[in-house]
């Protein structure tokens, strides 16, 4: 069977095209291209001309137009580039009767290679987001590669050309007639009678170029469509032989155990049970902290020219954005600024870290948001529980009091998640998440553990009054839906435990408002059906939640479907921080969760987003960068209010879930570093709470707003990353250059009319961030990227990295006032206009 798959494919309409593969087994093919391939890792076996060559990463073979060959590998990539001859110019097609000797794993100087792959290097480069133009720059590239064919690697003409074509287009009539009529009765006779040759040379070509010969290679054909036809599990083996074109059974079976050492019935039973496996959906067996960068392209990045050619090709253009002008004497529609509803830091304790005190203090004074969301409020860490020799419990409230007071005195409120699981009240004590441990078990005891929210809930109704404790929402646990992470693999254990704990807490009061467990958005929006059966069970024993929590970060959690790939592709692609490709992906996900919570009936609209980020990584290095800035002024401007929050998490680089790194600027998710420096997205957060409550008009990088008095708009160029960045790979990005994923690079200057305005003369404010200014990470840069060792270093960073404010009176004429604003890439600008009395 053909065992690969694309991990990203470079679509071009020039006559050159490649992709980037997982190889494990890529039978017996041919083209009427010459193709390259170039191994990125691993170890790869091609089998051409009756030939076997093992190529190691960094080696290249180039595959002749026609050559049958099959391609094998072992945790094996390759980069795959073909150039079809016949889409080329015509004075230059006597090329394609060239063969050319280029194979790198058989030749001991390895120096002559070098060319062909900085050329290699330098088409994926210029490639990644490719310029408007770069079928052109491709068909150059096309040129320079035969150039160094022709030069290098012994171009000779094949003196049988054209009969070779004859024949070439014979086997493709034959293969297209096999390939269409396999279930028939097919022999060299009826061939020959087909096509009008004799049996004796069409037995000849076939073996000749397929490398098979005629009857194996219908063999194969028919097994290929059988193997399919026996995941059906009500078709009988008896049928699938029949309907594959094999004469008896007894010849399908020996064919079969010949091909894949199984009897059919055997196979089928190993693969039913490889799909109940792998077909479980993804989200619940991924653990997302074991997600990296794939770094396959590092040997290839090697070759690209020092000086940075593809800078000279991508130079930045300007787009002109010019807006239809916009009434300003409009009504507008009421906004709730549900972005400011939470924010989230990752546990309780890290609430009680001065500097992140610090920062939270800040935070408040500069944005202001409503809820706090944390984990870990009962981990041991809090010595909330412990037992007396008795068994009974004993509680302890002076840490959580610690977090709830501080939370309170700065003016906001916990969103309270109830987890994680005591040491000494867990069923598994054994069973631990994040680096500094939090216990993922169910209790020992169901009354203790009811015994402990009780209490606790009564607790804080004695210390902060009633009415106050009811405007906390309420939930259980995290992402219950991850089984090999925060879940169990018995769900309807974890159902009888949120039950449980619902019903607790409303007997206390039922004003308090609870919540569903937070699970992934895939989780509601896909085909999982965990969230289905966790709403039906509710129903049933009348626990329905208040309001629905979910979770959203753009990467490819649930993966390509299991059962296109083995199960060795597959374990190492699940590996990947592999991101959805979708610009879009947060609010197509909104509307696909909307759409299944309204078919299913949940009795509920409320939906909170209470975990979101560009990234689920702590180490994704975009995170710093003022990429992060854009993507969070057009994600929160385009879903503005459609959902009851937008949680970012999270507040700081302060983690307890995985290792906490030296470097400062290491891609953590956190708006502050570690020493309280803002990082540019802090400001885009900023720039949202001056928002005014009425929305007048908002579309493709504009948001506008108004007060009542005054006019506030935000604009932003965003620019998506790249697919191949998408897929995993980093190509050329590097600690201290990051912006490589985004090769477009463009300005964009918008001309955005505002009209019906009633003064004569206005003060226009703008506060921009871009690279310049705003992003302490690019100031850091310009620093020379050195650790800071003094405060003032840490002081000094802090002023530099401001954002740039500038004012300025213009004159409204006509009652039109034009706002023209040019925008560097990922810049976020927010605009103030105030009339001049």
């Amino acid at each position: 069977m053909n065992i690969n798959h694309e991990l990203v494919n470079f679509n071009t309409s020039s006559p050159l095209q490649f992709s980037v593969l997982a190889i494990e087994n890529l039978e017996r093919y041919w083209h009427q291209s010459i193709e390259l391939l170039y191994v990125l890792s691993g170890n790869a076996q091609v089998y051409c001309r009756n030939t076997q060559y093992n190529l190691r990463e960094d080696d290249i073979i180039l595959i002749n137009m026609f050559d049958v060959h099959s391609v094998s590998g072992n945790k094996c990539e390759v980069l795959s580039l073909k150039i079809d001859f016949s889409a080329l110019d015509p004075e230059i097609s006597h090329y394609s009767q060239k063969r050319f000797n280029c194979n790198s794993s058989i030749e001991t100087d390895k120096t002559k290679f070098t060319p062909l792959k900085k050329l290699i290097a330098l088409i994926i480069k210029n490639n990644i987001n490719p310029v408007d133009s770069i079928d052109l720059l491709n068909k150059s590239y096309i040129y320079k590669l035969l150039y160094l064919l022709t030069t290098y690697f012994k171009g000779e003409y094949n003196s049988n050309y054209k009969d070779t074509n004859k024949n070439i287009e014979r086997i493709k009539n034959i293969v297209n007639y096999i390939n269409e009529h396999y279930r028939e009765k097919i022999s060299l006779n009826s061939l020959g009678e087909t096509f009008f040759l004799s049996t004796p040379y069409i037995s000849k070509i076939f073996k000749e170029y397929i490398g098979l010969s005629f009857s194996d290679y219908l063999t194969e054909i028919r097994l290929s469509h059988a193997v399919k036809d026996l995941a059906n599990p009500n078709s009988k083996i008896e049928y699938v032989s029949e309907r594959n074109g094999f004469s008896n059974t007894r010849s399908f079976v020996a064919a079969f155990k010949n091909k894949y050492n199984y009897l059919p019935s055997k196979y089928r039973k190993k693969e039913e049970t490889n799909y109940i496996r792998q077909k479980r959906n993804m989200t619940e067996s991924i653990n997302y902290f074991a997600l990296n960068h794939n770094t396959s392209f590092n040997r290839l990045v090697n070759y690209l020219p020092k000086s940075n050619i593809s800078a000279e090709i991508n130079k930045s253009n300007t787009e002109i954005y010019e807006i239809e002008a916009i009434d300003t004497s409009v009504k507008g529609i009421p906004l709730r600024h549900t972005f400011k509803t939470l924010i989230g830091i990752g546990k309780a304790k890290n609430i009680l870290i001065s500097e992140n005190q610090h920062m939270l203090t800040e935070m408040q004074r500069d944005i202001g948001f409503k809820y706090i969301r944390f984990h870990g409020l009962l981990d041991d860490e809090m010595m909330f529980y412990s037992e007396n020799k008795a068994g009974a419990p004993e509680l302890c409230f002076t840490y959580i009091d610690l977090v709830i007071d501080f939370l309170l005195s700065i003016n906001i409120k916990p969103f309270m998640e109830l987890s994680f699981m005591p040491k000494e009240l867990a069923l598994d004590s054994n069973r631990t998440m994040f680096l500094i441990p939090s216990v993922i078990s169910l209790p020992k005891s169901m009354d203790k553990w009811n015994y402990s929210i009780e209490i606790l809930i009564k607790h804080f109704i004695s210390r902060y009054g009633r009415k106050e404790v009811e405007s906390w929402p309420f939930f259980l646990w995290n992402e219950p839906d991850l089984t090999k992470m925060f879940g169990f693999e018995n769900k309807n254990d974890f159902f009888e435990f949120y039950k449980e704990t619902y019903n607790t807490v409303k007997k206390i009061s039922p004003l308090i408002s609870f919540g569903s467990s937070p699970v992934f958005s895939d989780t509601i929006a896909g085909s999982n059906d965990w969230i289905d059966t966790f709403m039906d069970y509710c129903k049933l024993n009348n626990c329905l939640p208040d309001f629905i929590n979910m979770h959203f970060y753009p990467i490819n959690l649930s993966g390509e479907d299991p059962t296109t790939l083995s199960q060795k592709v597959h374990a190492e692609m699940r590996r990947r921080l592999v991101y959805i490709e979708s610009e879009n992906a947060l609010k197509e996900n909104i509307n696909r969760v909307k759409n299944r919570i309204k078919a299913n009936n949940w009795n509920t609209d409320k939906l909170y987003l209470i975990g979101w980020n560009s990234s689920i990584s702590h180490n994704e290095l975009l995170n710093d960068t003022v990429y992060k800035s854009a993507y969070i002024a057009k994600n929160i401007l385009e879903n503005y209010d459609s959902l009851e929050s937008f949680g970012y998490w999270q507040v700081s680089d302060f983690t307890e879930e995985v290792k906490i790194s030296d470097q400062l600027y290491h891609g953590g998710q956190g708006f502050f570093t570690y020493n309280r420096i803002k990082k540019s997205h802090y400001y885009i957060f900023q720039m949202l709470s001056k928002l005014g409550d009425k929305l007048i008009k908002k579309g493709d990088g504009f948001f506008i707003t108004t007060d009542g008095n005054n006019i506030q708009i935000m604009l932003y160029n965003y620019e998506h990353f790249s697919k191949l960045y998408a897929s995993g790979e980093i190509f050329d990005l590097t600690f201290a250059n990051r912006y490589t994923p985004f090769s477009k690079q463009n300005s964009l200057k918008i001309i955005l009319p505002l009209k019906k305005l009633f003064e004569k003369k206005y003060q226009i404010t703008e506060t921009i961030v871009n690279k310049s200014y705003g992003s302490s990470f690019d100031k850091w840069l310009e620093l020379g990227g050195l650790p800071l060792e003094h405060l003032e270093d840490i002081d000094y960073l802090k002023f530099a990295s401001l954002p740039r404010i500038q004012k300025r009176i213009e004159t409204a004429e006509n009652n039109i006032l034009t706002i023209t604003a040019e925008l560097e890439p990922h810049e976020v600008r927010f605009i103030e206009i105030k009339a001049v009395l």
